[in-house]
This record gives C-alpha cells, structure tokens and sequence, in this order.
C-alpha cells in the first residue's frame, strides 16, 4: 500500500484510536509542530515526534526514539518496525 506522510495525514490536532500489538489500547493526538499526547487508561505523556520518508519517528520520555514505516490497511494505518515486526494500528 501507499506510503503515509505523517505530517499531512496524521497530524490533525485530533486523537487516533491506538491498539497496541499486544492489544493494549490508547489515544495518539500528533500535532503539527512535533509534539503529541499520547494517553493510556490513566496515564498521560507528551512525546515528540518527526515525519520521515517512510513514516514516523517518535521519542517517548525517558525512552528514546523509536522509528515505524507507516502503511494503509484500509481506513486503518498501520506502523510496521525496523525488523518487520508489526507495530501499532491507528484508527478512527
């Protein structure tokens, strides 16, 4: 499928639905200036984040920067690791 541009598609101002490959859920809102929320049942945290080529790196607190390929999978985009792992799906 289609590559993302994360800036352009992802970076509304508005909350995605974000399930975890392990199928832990929470909410992913990605602003347009490389700040983000991310919120998990009750826990809240502030990420960065940056459009690549191919997708999106984020960097979480205290957990270093993470890069992910993103992928349409329908009206779900998915985020595919370095090793090919599948990541996170977010959806609306």
């Amino acid at each position: 499928s289609a590559p993302v541009n994360a800036l352009r598609d992802l970076a509304d101002g508005q909350p995605w639905s974000m399930t975890m490959p392990d199928g832990r859920n929470a909410r992913l809102t990605l602003l347009g200036d490389g700040k983000a929320v991310l919120q998990a049942g009750p826990m809240s945290m502030n990420p960065s984040w940056r459009a690549t080529a191919e997708g999106m790196c984020l960097t979480m607190p205290m957990g270093g920067e993470r890069c992910v390929t993103l992928r349409r999978d329908g009206a779900a985009i998915v985020a595919i690791a370095a090793d090919g792992s599948r990541g996170f799906r977010l959806s609306r």
